[in-house]
């Protein structure tokens, strides 16, 4: 089923989210933003790569695993 917003429910986005609103470009009346997404630093880019390559390698794999099962302990 469909989900519909009350106009109160978009009020209270738009009143939550402004800023991120404003800072993206995007309307929250309009199915796209209004501008297009901004250029990354190809140094934020490369830092980014090099963060989730480590986050993926098979022990930080594990350590989350055994984290999270300690969690529930």
């Amino acid at each position: 089923t469909d989900i519909q917003p009350s106009a109160a429910d978009l009020a209270l986005i738009a009143r939550l989210y402004g800023d991120d609103f404003s800072r993206f470009g995007y309307d929250p009346a309009e199915k796209r933003p209004k501008a297009t997404a901004p250029v990354l630093d190809p140094a934020f880019l490369a830092e980014r790569d090099r963060a989730l390559a480590r986050a993926n390698t098979p022990l930080a794999q594990l350590r989350r695993k055994i984290r999270r099962r300690l969690n529930r302990l």
